[in-house]
């Protein structure tokens, strides 16, 4: 994954929304990635465990923000 903020953007407003479209766009024909708009998304806390380790290391749980698509 990789993030990109886009400069400009200063909220929800129509030129902002068109600008944060028109680099999606550009990096899928450029790059071929898939590109999911996350704009606006509030992330939720997500608990993730991870399984002790071989040489000692106990479990770990620790939440991370989280975004929703679709």
């Amino acid at each position: 994954m990789v993030r990109v903020r886009v400069a400009g953007v200063v909220g929800p407003d129509e030129e902002s929304l068109a600008r944060i479209e028109r680099v999606a766009t550009l990096i899928d024909e450029r790059t071929g990635l898939e590109v999911d708009v996350t704009a606006g998304s509030s992330p939720a806390p997500q608990e993730v465990v991870l399984a002790a380790g071989k040489f000692g290391r106990p479990e770990l749980r620790l939440s991370e923000g989280w975004a929703k698509k679709g």
